[in-house]
């Protein structure tokens, strides 16, 4: 008997956290017996992606509605209700940091008599806004009567998003596995992308990876930047990332201060292993976070990791995690960029496979979710 999954997005299948979690575990887990599809409301802009999914003879759906983050997104339900009309599936399982999408999207699944519908939180907020008290209390009620599961990569996250009273017997910590293959330190591959970067060896090079977004904060990290380039003049930043509206708002601060010839933005891309190869200093100042799966593969590499106080505590996996609050001043997390570029590099591919983060290991946990 084969199980027929459909992963729903309630954003873009891009190059997000959240699309690499679901599809890394996938690529590795033990296909026999599953049959998946994907669908996201949006848009998707991951050719690997979508040639992934032809391999394993899945289908990808998409409704090509606008994606405007923080507006009503009531817009999905006629779609995705009439979607489920002609598609019937054994396991939904439903991804997104919004707390509307996951309960209108298992209200519809439910009502279509899916047998596991499991909403999955890749988002924790440190402060609780008044707008998500409100929701979290209206969709709730939905969240008791449609979610069969409740999933989250630590229990903070699982809380944070539906509240303990309903995450107590049905919470399940997915932890965000990653392939300890590709993330584990490379010497010759730094050299490489070192070369391809035209960074020198005496250059110190931080990064940041993530969406260039307001809520990963890298408008504070060109503040940090600034006041390392007064203690360490021979510094180079690299974002890898997209986000072409506040690319834009970036490179304007970044040419008032003059250093603009001194930021490497690479766009999406599909080898943030070879980039991250290349980087000196880790570092993360974002607002929230479900956990922050780019700060265990820079550890698994070795890297000396900064990050902000807003990213979980559950993170720090080796001695070279630093955790800043983002009212410190920026000289502060300037100066201690410099103190941790004095680590000696190494991999750290087994403190990570201990602790659990394996993708093979979580993918098992997620086949054993869908099969049972």
């Amino acid at each position: 008997m084969t199980v027929h999954v459909l992963e729903v997005f309630g954003e873009p299948i891009s190059f997000g956290g959240q699309e690499s979690f679901v599809f890394n575990n996938i690529k590795a887990m033990n296909l026999q017996g599953l049959k998946f599809d994907f669908l996201t409301p949006y848009y998707i802009d991951n050719e690997n992606y979508s040639q992934f999914i032809k391999k394993i003879d899945g289908h990808l759906f998409s409704f090509n509605l606008g994606f405007n983050p923080g507006k009503s997104r009531l817009n999905i339900i006629k779609h995705f209700d009439s979607f489920l009309t002609d598609h019937f599936y054994d396991v939904i399982h439903i991804h997104s940091g919004s707390i509307s999408v996951l309960g209108i999207c298992a209200a519809i699944a439910k009502k279509h008599q899916i047998n596991r519908i499991i909403v999955h939180s890749h988002m924790a907020g440190v402060n609780e806004s008044f707008k998500h008290r409100i929701l979290k209390k209206l969709i709730n009620p939905i969240f008791k009567k449609c979610a069969t599961d409740f999933c989250a990569p630590t229990k903070v996250a699982g809380n944070w998003q539906f509240g303990q009273s309903l995450t107590k017997n049905r919470l399940h910590i997915i932890k965000n596995g990653i392939d300890l293959s590709k993330f584990s330190y490379n010497h010759s591959v730094r050299i490489q992308m070192r070369k391809k970067l035209n960074i020198s060896n005496e250059t110190l090079l931080i990064g940041d990876v993530g969406r260039l977004t307001s809520d990963k904060n890298q408008m504070f990290l060109f503040e940090i930047f600034c006041e390392l380039k007064r203690i360490q003049n021979n510094s180079k930043i690299i974002l890898v990332g997209s986000g072409n509206k506040y690319k834009k708002e970036l490179q304007s601060v970044a040419k008032k201060h003059h250093f603009d010839i001194d930021v490497i933005y690479t766009g999406n891309v599909n080898n943030v292993n070879d980039y991250m190869q290349a980087m000196d200093v880790f570092v993360f100042p974002s607002k929230f976070e479900g956990l922050g799966i780019v700060t265990i593969e820079a550890q698994s590499m070795g890297l000396p990791v900064i990050v902000s106080t807003r990213v979980p505590k559950d993170v720090k996996l080796t001695k070279k995690v630093k955790f800043l609050n983002l009212s410190d001043p920026p000289f502060k997390w300037a100066n201690e960029i410099v103190q941790c570029n004095q680590h000696v590099r190494d991999t750290s591919e087994m403190t990570i496979r201990q602790a659990g983060y394996d993708i093979r290991e979580t993918a098992e946990i997620l086949r054993n979710l869908y099969i049972l």
